[in-house]
């Protein structure tokens, strides 16, 4: 074995664009002579993330189970609204008034959650909101009284939402754009459990041990998941740990496994996977070594870039901006995702919402056989969910392909981490919307007037399993393109998702019952279906206008980055 020096320089993963101007280094400035560098070239094509595919499948399970959380804590009452409105002797608009001021915060929340976790990590929020949302659902289930019932559901909000922006964070970390749509069809798919237990198992508590005893369950089975987030859930933050390696907020086990599992001083030789050690790199032109007392200023001026570089990311991670999120609603492409996917998650929720009362005054049933009545549409919203993140792998895949094919261009140039400004991302995330749209509006309309004729409860429930079948599909369709398009921020950009759909589906909520008092149950869904059917005509300019939009932002980002 050769004791030959080596020349090794420790590099940041995403410095590739300085590194490639020292490979330019004139050849009469190499001294062919200099024999004992040993030359060590960079590995091409490195995985986006270091993670196994199986590692990745527990990773979306574990943050998928704690994004469930928030629509389960959401859905979870609406089979005992009636008999907490009792109980607490209140109305029918103030217990009303709870669910709204819930989906309120859980709007705003996020916008702060998301933008700490795209900074600081996604492990502290996580830990932090969980046992926050822990204690606020004991404290619910302690409510004596109308309000101390509804500060404790706002404050259930602020602990359960954060999951949902940071843990389609936490996917786009370790997924690159080929595999996002099956990963986020995972997501939506166990997130959509919620309306699915939800209900039932509200239901059923509130049946046997009381209404209280839901808030109590939320709480227990809560703190289990924090246990499982301490211990196990690693940090996938892109900019702390890049392709995962890296050491950053780590587990307890890390933190043993570093402090005690490993020799410092022969770091190298034992490297862990958690450890933020880059393979040391020789630069080479023409293939010929270049010794480090030889190293032109051209290097040198490359080593002063990088560590400047370096210097301005570090500023930013200390930098918290809790209006990010909302700063993506001046973005065109954007406004007009947010804005059609806020729709379908009101018109979605004037029907979740009014089920309890609706059924229990059309088909005369008590508080666990309206538990029965959401597995429904908990089903359809599972079965969108799973089914439409294979399509949209499916739907990729075509578009990459012939990308691909038209260009002359290897597939993977598409299919990994930065998608090419030229790709047309909004078609193969959105045109499937189209099919799902209108079905939603036909199914959106019957279901309403099935309701309102004391049709069978079997037709009702139907119409409600395709309603969510479809919106589900939709959502999930939305949420990967934002990701798409901010994977650096996308917990930011999930959060302010969250922060147009939650405000307008409490406007929803609260304009259900006065609206189906006005003009009746038939005509409110049909209006409802009929605002979302012509909706559907901004997709348009999102498909049309979208990719110019797009490269322009590129622009604008590259011009600041000079």
């Amino acid at each position: 074995m050769s004791n030959s020096p080596h020349f090794t320089k420790h590099l940041p993963p995403d410095n590739s664009s300085l590194i490639s101007n020292v490979n330019n280094i004139d050849s009469s400035e190499i001294s062919r002579e200099n024999s004992e560098t040993t030359t060590i070239t960079e590995k091409e094509d490195p995985p986006y993330s270091v993670f196994t595919k199986n590692e990745k499948a527990a990773i979306t399970t574990t943050v998928s189970l704690s994004a469930f959380f928030s629509p389960f804590s959401t859905n979870i009452y609406f089979p005992a609204l009636h008999v907490i409105q009792q109980d607490l002797h209140t109305t029918e608009q103030l217990i009303s008034l709870t669910v709204t001021m819930y989906m309120i915060f859980q709007g705003i929340s996020p916008s702060f959650w998301g933008a700490m976790a795209d900074t600081w990590g996604r492990r502290p929020v996580y830990i932090a909101t969980f046992l926050f949302y822990s204690l606020a659902s004991f404290g619910a289930g302690c409510s004596q009284n109308y309000p101390s019932l509804l500060v404790m559901r706002m404050l259930q909000a602020v602990g359960s939402s954060s999951a949902i922006a940071v843990g389609a964070g936490t996917i786009g970390d370790i997924s690159t754009p080929a595999e996002r749509g099956g990963y986020m069809g995972i997501y939506s798919m166990l997130t959509q459990l919620g309306p699915l237990l939800g209900p039932f198992l509200g239901g059923l508590i509130s049946q046997t041990l009381g209404w209280r005893w839901i808030f109590w369950v939320l709480a227990i089975l809560s703190f289990v998941l924090w246990v499982i987030l301490v211990f196990f859930l690693p940090e996938t933050l892109r900019s702390l740990t890049g392709d995962g390696s890296g050491y950053a907020n780590p587990t307890p086990i890390q933190y043993w496994k570093r402090k005690f599992g490993k020799q410092k001083e022969d770091a190298t030789d034992n490297i862990s996977k958690f450890d933020f050690i880059i393979p040391p790199l020789t630069y080479t032109h023409n293939g010929l070594p270049i010794s480090a007392d030889i190293l032109s200023e051209k290097k040198l001026k490359a080593d002063n870039l990088i560590l400047e570089d370096n210097d301005v990311k570090q500023q930013k991670k200390l930098h918290l901006n809790v209006f990010q999120s909302l700063s993506y609603l001046k973005e065109k492409d954007i406004a007009v995702l947010l804005f059609y996917n806020a729709l379908q998650y009101g018109a979605i929720y004037s029907m979740l919402t009014s089920l309890t009362k609706l059924f229990t005054e059309a088909y005369q049933l008590n508080t666990l056989q309206i538990g029965l009545c959401y597995l429904a549409s908990g089903f359809g919203s599972s079965l969108g969910s799973f089914s439409s993140g294979r399509l949209l792998n499916w739907q990729f895949n075509r578009y990459s392909k012939a990308f691909c094919n038209e260009r002359g261009q290897a597939e993977r140039s598409v299919s990994r981490k930065n998608i090419d400004p030229e790709f047309p991302i909004e078609a193969a995330r959105l045109n499937l919307t189209w099919i799902w749209g209108i079905a939603f509006s036909l199914f959106t309309s019957a279901y309403g007037w099935c309701v309102q004729f004391h049709v069978h409860i079997a037709a009702p429930l139907t119409m409600a399993f395709f309603m969510t079948y479809t919106s589900s599909s939709t959502f999930c369709a939305i949420n990967t393109l934002l990701v798409d398009l901010f994977p650096n921020n996308s917990a930011a950009i999930i959060a302010s998702n969250n922060f147009t759909r939650c405000i307008l589906g409490a406007l929803a909520v609260f304009c259900v019952n006065p609206g189906v008092d006005l003009i009746g149950i038939g005509w409110f869904f049909t209006t409802v279906s009929l605002i979302v059917f012509v909706s559907r005509t901004i997709l348009i300019v999102e498909l049309k206008y979208g990719p110019k939009w797009r490269l322009q932002r590129s622009e604008r980002n590259t011009i600041r980055q000079l």
